[in-house]
């Protein structure tokens, strides 16, 4: 199994995730000047995760526009893709993971990841009806 393109998760990966805030802004770096641009090429955000237990930075494309929920608001991620980017020196080497989503949307609105998860899980409670046979 080649994985050259990312991990895409699935709901497990992250469980319920709650919005913490706008992190930083990525620009584009230009490798033959050496320089960071002014070109926007995303935003990242830090969600947290019941299932990783800690923060995780999430970026987002800049066509989305900035996204702003409340504090700790429940939300879902549409299409995630975990990638990951090694740094070696001497003997030692240092992982980067990076989750790129399409969107970051309130929880239960529909198409994210973690919908799919609480729609299998919901349950019609069990009232005594009116027309008995």
């Amino acid at each position: 199994m080649s994985y050259q393109n990312g991990i895409f998760a699935d709901p497990a990966t992250f469980g319920e995730l709650r919005f913490v805030g706008h992190q930083r802004d990525r620009y584009k770096f230009d490798r033959v000047r050496q320089q960071r641009t002014d070109i926007l090429e995303g935003r990242v955000y830090k969600l947290v995760s019941s299932v990783q237990r800690s923060e995780i930075e999430v970026e987002v494309p800049e066509h989305m526009g900035e996204i702003e929920f409340d504090f700790m608001e429940p939300v879902e991620v549409k299409n995630p893709l975990i990638t990951g980017m090694a740094q070696a020196q001497n003997n030692f080497a240092q992982i980067r993971w990076m989750t790129r989503v399409e969107d970051i949307v309130k929880a239960n609105t529909g198409s994210g990841i973690s919908s799919v998860a609480s729609s299998s899980t919901k349950k019609e409670p069990i009232t005594e009806g009116t027309d008995k046979k």
